[in-house]
This record gives C-alpha cells, structure tokens and sequence, in this order.
C-alpha cells in the first residue's frame, strides 16, 4: 500500500533570538507613525498598516527564512510587510492570507511576528486562535498564547484571529507573507 500525503496544515513557533538584536522600539514607532496618518477604507476590512522597507523587519524576515530553510528545506520569497494594531479590548477579524483572486502572486505561507509586550503582560495579550479542519472534523481549533518576540507561521489559507487585548497597552503585530522559492 502507498500513501500519499496530498497536502498538510503546518503551525511552525519559536523565538526570534535575542542575538537578533531587533530594535523593537524602532519598529514600533515606525508602526505607530504609519498608524498616525491610518484612514480606514473599505478595501481594507482588516485595518492593515502596510509598512515600507525596514531593516529591523528585514531581520526578523531573514531570520525566518534561514531558520524555515534549514528546519524544513523550503526557500521562501519575502513579500511586503503589514502590521495590525490592537488597542485594549480589541481583538482581530478572523482571517487568511490567501488571495483567491491572485493565486499566482498569492502567499503560501504566512508568519505573524509578535512584536509588543513583556514577559508579565503576555497572559493579558490575548491568545492566537487558529481554525483548521480535520477530516471529519471541520472545525478544529488550535489555540497559542501570546508571547512578546514569537513568531508563527501558518499555511496562507489558514483561518486565525487574536482575543481581545487585556494588556493596558497597545498589541502590535508584524505580519509578512512568503512564497516558496
């Protein structure tokens, strides 16, 4: 007998190393100067901040792409960066990466980088709830805490949203989409 496997579901975490040496002071300041002149459009029903070339974000972006390559074998493409901005007692819209419309320029896997809190405030950040399906079990849940300098990255096709932030200060999320090299 053979089998084959036609597809699958990958929830890759881990930890940006502090040898990194990301300025998360920097990003979010460049976050939040962007979401200063932020207007709200209807073409962007998640209140992504899309965000220029940013060196601090280049190497979180770098980082993920060596580290996917050598755990996985996969190349990646970085595609340009967006952030969302969560106040105290908002949470995210549920949601995917994948372009439908575009499937040729679309992402294949997307990676969400948490950027803001500390070590006593993650508990109160809210929570990463991602929706995938399992066969005859279609609305399977995984749930990943937040924590302050993780990433994960999930298939661009996956649904996912965050909890409402409890912590007394702004949540911040770095999200870029890659395609495979």
């Amino acid at each position: 007998m053979k089998i084959r496997v036609l597809s699958e579901t990958i929830v890759a975490t881990g930890n940006i190393p502090n040898v990194c040496n990301i300025d998360h002071q920097h990003i979010a300041e460049t976050i939040f100067s962007k979401r200063k002149f932020f207007v709200e459009t209807s073409d962007n029903l998640y209140n992504d901040i899309h965000l220029d070339f940013n060196t601090q974000i280049n190497k979180i972006n770098k980082y993920i792409i060596e580290r996917f390559k050598v755990d996985y074998d996969i190349d990646l493409i970085e595609m340009p960066s967006k952030a969302i901005y969560s106040k105290t007692g908002e949470n995210t819209y549920l949601r995917n990466h994948l372009n439908k419309h575009d499937i040729h320029n679309a992402a294949d896997y997307v990676c969400i980088y948490m950027l803001s809190g500390n070590e006593t405030m993650n508990d109160k950040m809210g929570k990463m709830i991602i929706h995938y399906s399992d066969h005859r079990d279609p609305d399977k849940q995984f749930i990943i805490p937040y924590e302050q300098n993780a990433y994960v990255i999930i298939n661009s096709d996956t649904n996912y949203y965050f909890t409402p932030n409890g912590a007394p200060y702004d949540r911040i999320l770095v999200i870029t989409e890659f395609q495979k090299g």
